[in-house]
């Protein structure tokens, strides 16, 4: 029996791409790796050939990029 993760790989050209390993999200460039807490995550979404990933934030917080 094999165990998926509910969450899909993502994967893109040279290695790039986002996956999920536990309770993180995995996100790699073509230069560098990301690793963010599924629990500080409140949204992914395509944006072209891109991943958008929104965190969650404190009420009345200002948005950051």
């Amino acid at each position: 029996m094999s165990i998926t993760s509910p969450v899909p790989a993502l994967t893109g050209p040279d290695g790039t791409g986002a996956l999920v390993d536990r309770d993180i999200l995995l996100v790699r460039g073509a230069t560098e790796e990301m690793q963010v807490l599924l629990r500080g995550v409140a949204r992914l979404r395509a944006e072209g050939r891109g991943l958008a990933v929104e965190m969650t934030a404190e009420a009345g917080a200002v948005p950051a990029v």
